[in-house]
C-alpha cells in the first residue's frame, strides 16, 4: 500500500481528524528520551516527528526510511523549513 497519492494532504487529514492530539501523542514522551548517537525512524511518514527528533537530538545521526515517495519528499521539505 503506497501513501504517495495521501502524502500532499496528509498533514491537513491528520488535523481534520486528529485534531493535534495525534502530534501530542508522538512527542509525548521525547523529553523523557536520553540523546541517542543513532535514530533509526521506519514508516514515519510526513516527517512531523523526525523534524522534532532533529530540533531535540541535533547531532544525533537519524537514519529514516519510508516506503512512501511521497512522505518521503514531504519529510524532506520540512527538514528543509528548519535548515
Amino acid at each position: 500500500m503506497s501513501f504517495d497519492i495521501l502524502a500532499p494532504v496528509y498533514r491537513w487529514m491528520e488535523l481534520l481528524l486528529a485534531g493535534r492530539k495525534l502530534h501530542r501523542c508522538r512527542c509525548a514522551f521525547l523529553e523523557e528520551v536520553p540523546t541517542p548517537q543513532h535514530v533509526l525512524m521506519l514508516g514515519e511518514g510526513h516527517g512531523r516527528f523526525l523534524v522534532e527528533c532533529l530540533k531535540k537530538f541535533p547531532n544525533t545521526h537519524v537514519t529514516y526510511l519510508d516506503a512512501s515517495t511521497g512522505m518521503i519528499e514531504q519529510a524532506m521539505k520540512r527538514c528543509d523549513a528548519i535548515g
